[in-house]
């Protein structure tokens, strides 16, 4: 790997900890260059992805407990990404899983690159007296939290939108609340809860990613050794947090060394 390659994964590493909620220490974080990123200045844009490895290992450790080979660990949203059948040429495609207690959403581009993805606890649905009223606070969440996201990706990224399919588990009363949400986000809105369109592209991604030959994998995976690149720039920011606390000195030029790379 050439040493522009490596700064700049350090460089990467340590906005990302700036962005994390949590200590990164305690995550699994990976990441991976979007195709799409590429403009004439040469900018790249990066997708990356944090889990708490609380999150991760109960999952990983159950598989192995089978005698299953765990060879990477990604969000479902690039999972379907991957899968999703998308018409070329196409705009934004969103997606929105739901869940007994959580939403995810991501907003696809039409080469299939996952550009923003969002995940959002949800009440969990529980049998009351009054199921109109439980079901539709519970509905009313998920449609200010898809209207929120959807607000947010227009204003940060933008571009020509195709529709928003939303899969998952869905009871008659939230049916019925977001059957006006089309035509208050301004978008044409497709349930596919019955067929479960998207639970079936994770799986057709999940396989697709199978196929590729373990050199050649190069995604972002939450696990304990991630793309080279992350595993690269985590031993250097070792190595450079280490140093500064020898002197101010140095402090310096492991600046110098990191930032002059980039700009060249």
């Amino acid at each position: 790997m050439y040493w522009t390659e490596i700064l700049t994964a350090v460089a990467l590493l340590l906005v990302i900890e700036g962005m994390l909620p949590f200590p990164i220490e305690e995550t699994y974080t990976d990441w991976q260059v979007l195709r799409t990123s590429f403009s004439s200045k040469g900018i790249l844009d990066f997708f990356f992805a944090s889990a708490r490895h609380g999150e991760v290992d109960p999952y990983v450790d159950a598989a192995e407990s089978a005698g299953l080979g765990v060879v990477a660990v990604e969000p479902i949203t690039l999972s379907i990404a991957r899968g999703l059948r998308i018409q070329e040429g196409s705009g934004v495609t969103y997606i929105a899983l739901i869940h007994p207690d959580a939403l995810l959403a991501a907003g696809v581009d039409a080469q299939g690159e996952v550009r923003l993805f969002h995940h959002r606890s949800l009440p969990a649905f529980v049998e009351t007296d009054d199921q109109t009223s439980e079901g539709g606070r519970r509905a009313e969440r998920i449609i200010t939290e898809l209207t929120s996201f959807l607000r947010f990706f227009r204003g940060e990224i933008g571009g020509e939108e195709q529709e928003l399919i939303i899969d998952g588990v869905l009871d008659e009363i939230t049916l019925q609340s977001l059957s006006g949400l089309g035509e208050r986000l301004g978008l044409s809105v497709r349930f596919e809860n019955e067929t479960h369109l998207l639970s079936r592209a994770a799986a057709r991604g999940v396989a697709l990613r199978a196929l590729l030959p373990r050199r050649d994998d190069h995604l972002a995976s939450l696990m304990k050794v991630g793309t080279e690149a992350a595993y690269a720039a985590r031993q250097m920011t070792f190595f450079m947090r280490a140093s500064l606390k020898h002197s101010s000195g140095e402090l310096l030029w492991l600046h110098c060394f990191s930032l002059a790379p980039l700009g060249s």
